[in-house]
């Protein structure tokens, strides 16, 4: 499965598209452009999103971003899904300042993630779970 990179950046950035769901609702929203970023420990997304869902808050935990200032964060449980998987009960920072769909370790490292950045193409080979 293939992803063309943001053009909404500059240099252009890997992304993927997910779609977030509420189990427990039934609900969905999405798809979204995701940024990849392997730097990221947690996926992020804007509060609103998980709020249309009726997402669960899982807990409250504090983050310090690059730029140093810490925060406290709600992290909501969701199922992510990416293409035709879907990722039962992740975390998901529910963020207040930012509009943007980051995916962060907590996903990527269930994932073959390929980066070809001379094609401009994020590729999902297969999941880690679905190996043999």
């Amino acid at each position: 499965m293939k992803f063309p990179y943001s053009r909404d950046y500059s240099p252009n950035a890997p992304s993927l598209q997910v779609t977030f769901v509420s189990a427990e609702k039934q609900l969905s929203v999405g798809p979204f452009i995701a940024l990849v970023d392997t730097g990221t420990d947690v996926t992020a997304a804007p509060i609103a999103y998980l709020e249309r869902i009726e997402s669960p808050i899982a807990r409250e935990s504090m983050v310090v971003p690059h730029w140093g200032a810490r925060y406290a964060v709600s992290l909501f449980s969701v199922d992510v899904k990416i293409g035709e998987w879907t990722f039962p009960g992740v975390e998901v920072i529910g963020d207040t300042k930012g509009n943007e769909v980051i995916l962060g370790r907590n996903v990527l490292n269930k994932l073959r993630v390929l980066l070809d950045g001379p094609a401009q193409v994020t590729e999902i080979l297969e999941p880690k779970s679905k190996r043999k």
